[in-house]
């Protein structure tokens, strides 16, 4: 029993050793990724994450002083994968849906990034030639400096709360919700129990493209009423 005993800890040993050796920060983020996929937002602590590295949690400040500093590394990561219009041959609606599909696209396929962007502002230059390539689109149609700003500030909070909405948990929870909808007295609240199922089982990207045509189209509004009186 005690060779059992001796071997199995002696095999930990080796193996948190080998990791401690091969820890790097790309590995470091790797895990915080998985961690987050397995045991949602909430679970990203600097302790959780070192136990999953097999390594004492000041053994990762030497590569991210804080978690913080780790979400936007997090976040960075997240951005490369989002695709910037080429304007050749496009409407200007087009390239300003063309981010913001590429933004929900990244957003759904990392849940993380969506609860990061909520909790801090992301100091990357990807996504700072999204928003150069937006409000100059909107500036160029004739917006000026706070109508650009605004229009561009909802476009994100529309896209940004979506995701939100569409993932983890609280997407879970939605279903739960459904059943209480459904219970609620039908002559006081006819439009909910009605419509409950549609407000919890839509498809997110049908969804998605509705709620950005309606914003697109307020922004269209405002443009044309600009040209019309100019003219």
């Amino acid at each position: 029993m005690r060779a059992r005993v001796y071997a199995y800890t002696t095999y930990m040993a080796t193996q948190r050793k080998q990791q401690k050796q091969s820890l790097d920060l790309e590995t470091i983020v790797d895990q915080a990724s998985e961690l987050i996929a397995d045991e949602g937002f909430e679970a990203l602590t600097m302790r959780r994450l070192a136990e999953r590295c097999g390594v004492t949690a000041m053994s990762l400040y030497r590569y991210v002083q804080t978690k913080e500093d780790l979400l936007v590394i997090l976040a960075n990561r997240a951005l490369e994968e989002l695709d910037l219009p080429d304007p050749e041959g496009r409407s200007w609606q087009e390239e300003i849906t063309t981010v913001f599909r590429s933004l929900h696209r990244v957003l759904l396929a990392h849940p993380e990034f969506a609860q990061i962007t909520a909790s801090q502002p992301i100091d990357a230059l990807v996504a700072y030639r999204g928003m150069e390539v937006v409000l100059a689109t909107l500036q160029r149609e004739g917006l000026d400096d706070e109508e650009a700003v605004t229009a561009y500030d909802a476009l994100v909070s529309f896209t940004r709360g979506f995701n939100q909405q569409y993932t983890g948990k609280r997407w879970e929870a939605g279903f739960q919700r459904l059943s209480s909808m459904r219970e609620l007295k039908a002559d006081e609240f006819p439009h909910v129990v009605k419509l409950a199922g549609q407000l919890v089982t839509r498809d997110p990207d049908k969804h998605f493209e509705e709620g950005l045509e309606l914003v697109m189209r307020g922004i269209e509004g405002q443009i044309a009423a600009k040209r019309t009186s100019a003219s």
